[in-house]
């Protein structure tokens, strides 16, 4: 036995949870009942993996076991806090996480990491952030003292997440990347991998970001944990579709509502999956199945995160109702800048320009969300709403508001329009070569290549010639020239011109 238990500690510390699942599953149960210690290892494997009715056995036996040990009392108590946040009983989480703490000795690194964490995670879902940092942090620095990966990596990547929530994308790249860096292709890294393609997503690294969430499945299913496995899900099909790879991204959707083949997701989890099916459906321009997901979500508005109440919101807007829309989004604003989410606060102010009663208001809010979002540079925020947003976008670039930044985005939007269109037949293919350009500065280009300089152009196009010197500084940047001779060379090379 004693061989078995150091086996097992050591695999699920490294996060091979289904693996320890499998060698104890065959033990009798008195068998593992003369290990107390290992007997708990096996209630922490079938929480980790959903199956909350197979763990309230054991954990019921731990706890009478327990009752003249105090130390014994606080690791059952943390157990039983992990059974009552899957449950979703979010006051019962607390109170057990809170006395898990108070009965452990401060030596005990082991559970009062594994308490640390799921008070942070109860925090973060409520969007306290500020307390969630604090508590995940002390989760990793106990997680690593007591040689927890497990918990030590899941804690540092949800501070990744966190940043990502502030707003502070390259941050959170970089904290995910060490996630990854230390754990390597360790099912550990799980949560490193997809959080990290998740800020790869928001930049638009749409290959690198799908190849992020597809290792995240991998390694979350040797895990064995199907809230994570949901999430990495939900990343994979909003990259298939900002790709234009509906089949991809439908099959992915498919997986996402999967049952999972053990255990049970958390009504958080589930809450999660509707706002997430309601907004890709919204992207996909069926508003009768983000109708459906959108009464689903309703269902499960309790156990909903703090980060995605503004999508109920979002699907007011796409039914016209913008107003009541307008109402949300002005109380989840005050509430997401006190908390200091500025990667929350740029999504709904997106969110209120298009829901604005005029184009002066609207035009306001975007300009905050474009100010806000240029410095860590969001992009898929606004790109995500391209089709809605397009004209707002060119509204703000013909007022210098973030030009650079603003011609950017439209580029983006412009490309993925032409990409649309071609699949659907309604125009001439588009050549990948041709999308390194928007529709303006292929017009520019042309007109460098007559020769004008950039007065003349600007005469030509109607616009200011600051805009006209934007326009051809980014065709410099694009194609890789020094100068015009060279644009006009490599503009010829990839037949554009």
């Amino acid at each position: 036995m004693r061989l078995i238990t150091g086996v097992a500690d050591n695999r699920i510390r490294r996060g091979e949870i289904v693996t320890v699942l499998n060698w104890l599953q065959v033990v009798p149960d008195e068998v593992l009942r003369t290990d107390l210690h290992l007997y708990r290892q096996y209630a922490r494997a079938l929480l980790q993996t959903g199956q909350l009715d197979a763990a309230q056995a054991p954990l019921g036996l731990l706890e009478m076991a327990a009752q003249a040990d105090a130390n014994m009392q606080g690791e059952v108590a943390a157990l039983q806090a992990d059974l009552a946040m899957r449950k979703g009983d979010i006051p019962r989480t607390t109170e057990l996480a809170e006395k898990a703490l108070s009965l452990l000795p401060p030596d005990n690194f082991a559970y009062r990491c594994k308490a640390s964490h799921i008070l942070g995670l109860v925090a973060h879902d409520r969007g306290l952030y500020d307390e969630a940092s604090s508590l995940m942090t002390d989760a990793y620095e106990t997680g690593q003292r007591a040689g927890d990966y497990l918990t030590t990596f899941e804690s540092f990547s949800f501070l990744g997440n966190i940043l990502h929530l502030q707003g502070k994308l390259h941050r959170a790249a970089e904290l995910s990347q060490q996630v990854i860096e230390l754990a390597g292709q360790s099912p550990v890294a799980g949560l490193g991998w997809y959080f990290l393609g998740a800020v790869l997503y928001e930049w638009n690294n749409l290959e690198e970001s799908t190849y992020n969430f597809q290792l995240a499945v991998e390694l979350l299913g040797i895990r064995g944990n199907p809230d994570s496995m949901a999430n990495s899900y939900v990343g994979l099909a909003q990259a298939r579709l900002a790709q234009g790879d509906l089949p991809a991204a439908l099959a992915a959707i498919e997986k996402l509502h999967r049952p999972p083949s053990h255990g049970s997701i958390r009504p958080a989890t589930r809450a999660r999956l509707a706002a997430w099916s309601t907004l890709l459906a919204i992207r996909q321009n069926d508003l009768t199945t983000a109708s459906h997901w959108g009464n689903r979500l309703s269902e499960f508005a309790d156990a909903l995160q703090f980060q995605f109440r503004h999508f109920l919101a979002r699907l007011l807007i796409a039914r016209g109702e913008k107003a009541t829309a307008m109402e949300q989004l002005h109380g989840l604003y005050q509430e997401a800048l006190q908390a200091g989410a500025h990667g929350l606060v740029i999504e709904i102010r997106v969110y209120q320009a298009l829901a604005a009663a005029t184009p002066a208001e609207a035009l306001t809010f975007l300009a905050e969300a474009l100010t806000m979002g240029q410095p860590e540079g969001f992009i898929r925020t606004f790109v995500d709403e391209g089709r809605l947003l397009a004209p707002l976008l060119r509204k703000a670039l013909s007022q210098r508001i973030t030009p650079e930044y603003t011609g950017k985005l439209l580029s983006i939007i412009e490309a993925e329009e032409r990409r649309r269109r071609a699949r659907k037949g309604e125009g001439a293919p588009v050549s990948p070569s041709s999308e390194l350009v928007s529709g303006r500065e292929l017009e520019v280009l042309r007109l460098v290549a007559e020769g004008l300089s950039n007065q003349q152009i600007a005469d030509k196009l109607s616009v200011s010639l600051s805009t006209a010197k934007t326009h051809v500084h980014r065709l410099f940047e694009k194609l890789n020239a020094k100068d015009r001779l060279q644009v006009v060379i490599k503009a010829r090379e990839l037949k554009l011109i």
